[in-house]
């Protein structure tokens, strides 16, 4: 069988609201943009007319003659989030100072995934750094494998069920988090294990 990837739909804009705390699935504090102020990354979420409850990545940073938080970066329907566990979605931070939104289904019938975002500041923004996707099946052993893409080098690699590594090169840069197009990461991996991911 084979395997199951998780296409994120194209994002589109979204009008800055309040967030209702009971909506925050995570929350990181810091000062990733090396300024004198407080940056904070939330990830929530929110309502889409068309999707339901979809997941928001919000970056909010100190304004310095008010002191509030005003919002500087966002992208809508970040990741994918059930309600069982082995399906809810979390952030963290690295010990290298970036910060992944991690996803998963590890709960719901055969195809079994994980996908991990990479967010780092760069060049005066917050930008995509990063994109890491695995799968397998839990019936069939010999179906699967994954892609991994690094948009600050330009780097990237897929693996097989056996986590046999094939490295390539790609074009996509690090954008910034209104610019993120999760379709044209996914679409690059495909170019290399096209008989995984039709």
């Amino acid at each position: 069988m084979r395997i199951f990837w998780m296409i994120l739909l194209l994002p589109c804009a979204v009008l800055a609201e309040p967030v209702e705390p009971w909506r925050v699935i995570a929350s990181l504090t810091g000062n990733w943009s090396d300024t004198a102020f407080i940056d904070r990354v939330v990830l929530v979420e929110v309502e889409d007319e068309r999707l339901g409850p979809v997941l928001d990545l919000i970056v909010y940073a100190e304004n310095p003659d008010t002191y509030e938080f005003d919002e500087v970066a966002r992208i809508h329907d970040v990741a994918w989030q059930g309600r069982m566990w082995g399906t809810h979605a979390t952030m963290i931070e690295t010990e290298a100072g970036s910060i992944e939104i991690q996803s998963m289904n590890e709960a719901i019938g055969r195809n079994r995934w994980h996908e991990t975002l990479t967010i780092a500041y760069r060049d005066g923004a917050f930008r995509v750094a990063g994109l890491y996707n695995d799968s397998y099946d839990t019936l069939d052993l010999e179906a699967g494998g994954g892609c991994s893409l690094n948009f600050l080098t330009g780097e990237g690699e897929i693996f097989d069920s056996k986590w046999e590594t094939t490295p390539f090169t790609h074009s996509i840069p690090a954008l910034e988090l209104s610019y993120w197009n999760a379709s044209e990461a996914y679409a690059e991996c495909r170019k290399y294990m096209p008989e995984r991911l039709d």
